[in-house]
């Protein structure tokens, strides 16, 4: 079955108290305001716009001096997915929305998130390809009742009419905190994290599934290690090219931690 954008909309205003209260400084609004954000929230979150230079790989925002398109980041680590797009910077009321979601039980945020982000992609003039979210510990999951990138993308995909697939990416175990590692530790910080689910692998194999070119959603961009790790398993499955969407992004830091 199709649904319109706005029906969408709708139906996520049902379960999402949005256009309530201000999803990044919890004010009184009304549902005219863009993405459940008052006027002074929307103006001091850090947009992507056409003003600000991105970095080609990733996706964030790249500092003054870069002139190849390419974050510090990216150019020292190298990256195993094949582009990346964010919607902002990951600081202020961007941010009091991310932690809202993952510390304050405020899943509503997500239907904000993935309406700012089905934007950007109509902006970028993107397709709809397979969209899968970056999967979170189950145990995490069950605590917190909900995983928040599951969540976005969930409501992302349907915005866009594009098939959702949240059961082909899991994560086998928890990884350590990755502040104060370096980039070898890091990666074998994520090494063996993520893999394909079994149902998955089998379809995949019986030539049922093909992965094509994934969308890989996640609510914020930092070290990249974790979505290194699950692109790299995509492409292992069989995925054509994997590009990387968030909703905010760390600052360009040269490879010195972001």
């Amino acid at each position: 079955m199709n649904f319109s954008t706005d029906a969408l909309r709708e139906a996520a205003h049902l379960f999402f108290p949005s256009g309530i209260y201000c999803a990044a400084c919890g004010r009184l609004i009304d549902r005219t305001r863009p993405y459940s954000l008052c006027d002074r929230c929307v103006r001091e979150i850090g947009w992507h716009t056409d003003g600000v230079a991105t970095c080609r790989l990733c996706g964030k925002a790249l500092a003054p001096h870069r002139v190849d398109g390419v974050c510090g980041d990216c150019r020292a680590r190298g990256r195993s997915f094949d582009g990346g797009i964010s919607c902002c910077d990951y600081s202020g009321r961007a941010r009091d929305m991310v932690r809202a979601m993952k510390y304050r039980d405020s899943a509503w945020i997500a239907a904000a998130v993935a309406e700012a982000m089905r934007d950007r992609w109509e902006y970028e003039g993107g397709a709809a390809p397979l969209v899968i979210p970056v999967p979170m510990a189950e145990h995490k999951k069950r605590r917190r009742g909900y995983d928040q990138a599951e969540l976005i993308a969930r409501i992302f995909a349907r915005f866009i009419g594009a098939p959702f697939a949240p059961d082909i990416l899991l994560r086998r175990r928890e990884t350590a905190v990755m502040s104060g590692l370096g980039a070898e530790s890091r990666r074998a910080n994520m090494a063996g994290a993520f893999a394909v689910g079994e149902y998955a692998r089998k379809l995949i194999g019986g030539g049922e599934l093909t992965l094509g070119s994934v969308l890989l959603i996640d609510d914020v961009f930092t070290t990249g290690s974790t979505a290194d790790a699950c692109a790299a398993v995509l492409k292992d499955a069989g995925a054509e090219a994997v590009t990387l969407f968030t909703f905010a992004s760390g600052a360009d830091g040269g490879g010195s931690g972001y």
